[in-house]
């Protein structure tokens, strides 16, 4: 399939299909080709406008994310928008309906065997507030006021800004390719999981003296974060098309194993990639929201430089099996 300079196509951008415009092609050199199942693929790449974007979002894109401007492929777009809307929904209402509770941020570490996997009902965006707790405590309280106040204070919340490497929203796309459009799973056991990961990125950031603020704040930031990973897998982070496999690893492993220690750093980095809208749902601070980036920045960074390591190439195929499994729920 073929496309043409200012041919008006569809194209994928995350999990979505959006209306863009080819403005330039050209082929894709011998260093360029991806990893993976697109490691041989030598063809063409495109550089797409977004219609009503700006022009920083303009990107170099292989073919197999560029659609036909057709009744069919329009149509698996309003799909996708709208199975997207039911997602949001979802999370919307699990929210509504689940009780905040507190983040543990306990300093004597612990392993997949002491970290408990809470129940999928467990997960909720104010738990965020309280990774970097003893920095939020005193912007939640100000926010409880403002709520008595009837005030609305959201144009006023930190943004997070994260960025993600370019590398990594290409595994963020195949992730999703792999999963929704091939049916393949992420095998599991992970390893490393997703406690190894951040063991490791521990074990190589500078030493902070023992009993410091600096140390502390460390301890908390990390704990909290990987505990929020266990409270939020089975809600935020699964596709539909997983949730047969997340049902057989609760039955396999138990319902008291740690999700962190299971998952790796395919779910990490979807955890990751939702933090800036999931940060602004929060009371934190300019100075939480601050030290929260950094961390998030040197994980990532980590994750990246890493990636050959930590990521797997090929998901696993699944039986016709498991479709019917997933059909009947």
């Amino acid at each position: 399939m073929s496309f043409a300079v200012e041919e008006r196509v569809l194209c994928f951008h995350g999990p979505l299909l959006y209306e863009a415009k080819i403005l330039q092609v050209r082929e894709k050199g011998a260093d360029e080709g991806r990893r993976g199942a697109e490691a041989s693929n030598k063809g063409p790449l495109f550089l797409v406008h977004y219609k009503g974007w700006k022009r920083t979002w303009d990107e170099w894109v292989p073919e197999s994310r560029v659609r036909k401007w057709t009744e069919d492929n329009l149509k698996h777009s309003k799909e996708l928008k709208n199975e997207a809307l039911a997602a949001q929904k979802r999370l919307a209402d699990n929210q509504k309906r689940s009780t905040t509770l507190p983040v543990s941020v306990s300093s004597n570490g612990g392993g997949p065997a002491s970290t408990a996997l809470r129940s999928s009902s467990g997960a909720h965006v104010s738990d965020l507030a309280s990774i970097p707790q003893r920095l939020t405590m005193q912007s939640r309280t100000k926010r409880s006021r403002g709520e008595v106040d009837g005030a609305d204070d959201s144009s006023h919340r930190a943004k997070l800004a994260l960025q993600i490497p370019d590398s990594l929203k290409a595994r963020l796309i195949d992730d999703w390719e792999w999963i929704t459009k091939d049916e393949r799973l992420v095998p599991l056991p992970r390893k490393p999981n997703a406690l190894d990961i951040v063991r490791e990125l521990r074990s190589i950031l500078p030493p902070k003296r023992p009993g410091s603020a600096q140390a502390e704040l460390e301890d908390e930031f990390f704990e909290g974060f990987l505990d929020y990973f266990d409270r939020c897998l089975g809600t935020v982070l699964l596709y539909r098309f997983e949730r047969q496999q997340y049902a057989d690893v609760r039955k396999h492993y138990g319902e008291n194993a740690s999700a962190s220690g299971i998952y790796g750093a395919e779910h990490l980095l979807r955890l990751i990639a939702t933090m800036n809208e999931l940060v602004g749902q929060t009371s934190m601070d300019n100075q939480a929201t601050s030290i929260l980036r950094e961390y998030l920045r040197d994980l990532l960074t980590f994750i990246a430089q890493r990636q050959k390591t930590f990521f797997v190439d090929h998901y696993d195929t699944t039986p016709a099996s498991y479709s019917r499994m997933l059909n009947y729920q």
